[in-house]
């Protein structure tokens, strides 16, 4: 008889049950842009990341008729914040991490509140 699992450990990170990341819900403080836009934006910002939820943005993007833009410029100025041109407008891709030690609050309804 083989030895008994005790104990199994999973990683929090939303691919244990599909095993990829899948973007459900698109939330906009504000309505000025339409969410093809958003998407789109989206797409360019994460097309040169290998990250998962990059993946998951891009895969997403595919089931929409738009042409994802080029990134212009891309500097990494923190570990957890990236500052890109794409179309001439600058962004910033931060973590949740970067905005709370920044002290930048975000608009309750973006975390589904």
């Amino acid at each position: 008889m083989p030895g008994k699992i005790t104990t199994i450990v999973f990683d929090k990170t939303g691919t244990l049950t599909v095993g990829k990341f899948e973007g459900q819900k698109l939330s906009r403080s504000q309505k000025i842009w339409m969410k093809n836009e958003i998407i789109r934006l989206s797409a360019a910002l994460e097309q040169a990341s290998e990250h998962p939820i990059a993946t998951g943005i891009l895969q997403k993007s595919k089931g929409f008729k738009i042409t994802i833009p080029s990134n212009e410029t891309s500097r990494r100025l923190q570990e957890k914040a990236w500052k890109q041109t794409v179309e001439g407008k600058n962004f910033w891709v931060v973590s949740p991490g970067y905005l709370s030690e920044n002290k930048i609050t975000v608009p309750g309804c973006l975390y589904g509140q």
